[in-house]
């Protein structure tokens, strides 16, 4: 944090000496009170944090009044020294935030800076997204298929069949396996499971499929 520094030879942060300041994430302390960081300011004799939420761009600043506010779309950064974009699968609608809001499960957003949920669209079929961490709606792999919009997960084609294509959209795309192969679940002595089913198999030695 401000005011502790890390020189890379311990794993724990140190306390500057007394009149000596650093910036957040800083290998040493090289401002005095008098040229305070970035993301701080001049009370005196210290350097304080811009309020949360707030920033500052510039060193050697003497009053609070110089932390600005993020506008919507962006976060204050970890410095407090400027505001980050919020990233893909990300909005924000408010100023002044130190964190960008999620996009709801089975939603993506592929823009940086958005200000609304507006902005987070719902998969549309034969695509999904379990989770805001990739920010978009990605396409089911094959094997799988999607019949329904905002979903988190893509179905399994059924035993017998398979799907050679990305971002199938219904069951009825999935293709029976011919004789002589199959997918999903065998049976007999030897059972295999396939994770994603996108081409038929062989039946093992001793087993037939009709």
């Amino acid at each position: 944090p401000p005011g502790t520094f890390n020189d890379g030879q311990s794993s724990s942060c140190s306390d500057c000496p007394s009149g000596e300041f650093s910036a957040r994430g800083s290998s040493s302390c090289q401002y005095r009170a008098s040229n305070c960081p970035p993301g701080m300011y001049s009370s005196g004799a210290t350097c304080d944090s811009c309020p949360s939420g707030r920033y500052n761009d510039q060193a050697g600043q003497t009053s609070n009044a110089v932390c600005k506010t993020c506008v919507p779309g962006s976060k204050t950064n970890d410095y407090q020294s400027g505001c980050d974009d919020c990233q893909k699968g990300e909005y924000q609608d408010q100023s002044g935030q130190l964190t960008c809001k999620s996009c709801d499960a089975g939603t993506g957003n592929d823009q940086t800076g958005s200000t609304s949920d507006s902005a987070c669209i719902d998969c549309t079929a034969g695509k999904f997204n379990v989770n805001s961490y990739t920010g978009i709606c990605v396409d089911c792999e094959k094997g799988k298929y999607n019949d329904q919009e905002k979903q988190t997960d893509c179905k399994q084609c059924p035993d017998a069949t398979y799907s050679d294509t990305l971002a199938t959209l219904s069951v009825e795309n999935c293709k029976n396996c011919p004789v002589g192969r199959f997918s999903g679940e065998s049976t007999g002595r030897a059972t295999f499971v396939l994770g994603s089913v996108d081409s038929c198999q062989k039946c093992p030695k001793g087993q037939y499929m009709d």
